[in-house]
């Protein structure tokens, strides 16, 4: 397994979360944040992400609702990947 620095971490984060984001018409910063959040909970993926073997598209589709962090939702309320039900992406 390769050894990448923090600059090419963060370089790939960033490339993927502004390329997604223009896509989806969210916000890369938004972006960048779900992925940090993602792969914190699966680090066993991080190296793949980085070295450009896999994209949020082989995430799984819940991604942005299986992280370690909370978010801010559609209804001003701070959310925790615990607290949301199957099925309900806040």
């Amino acid at each position: 397994m390769k050894t990448y620095t923090a600059a090419e971490v963060i370089e790939r984060i960033a490339q993927v979360a502004g390329a997604v984001g223009m896509q989806a018409g969210v916000g890369g910063m938004e972006t960048a944040g779900a992925i940090v959040s993602y792969l914190a909970n699966h680090p066993d993926l991080i190296e793949p992400f980085v070295a450009g073997k896999i994209s949020t598209i082989d995430f799984s589709p819940r991604w942005l609702v299986e992280g370690r962090l909370t978010w801010l939702g559609r209804d001003d309320k701070i959310h925790d990947a615990g607290d949301v039900a199957l099925g309900d992406a806040a």
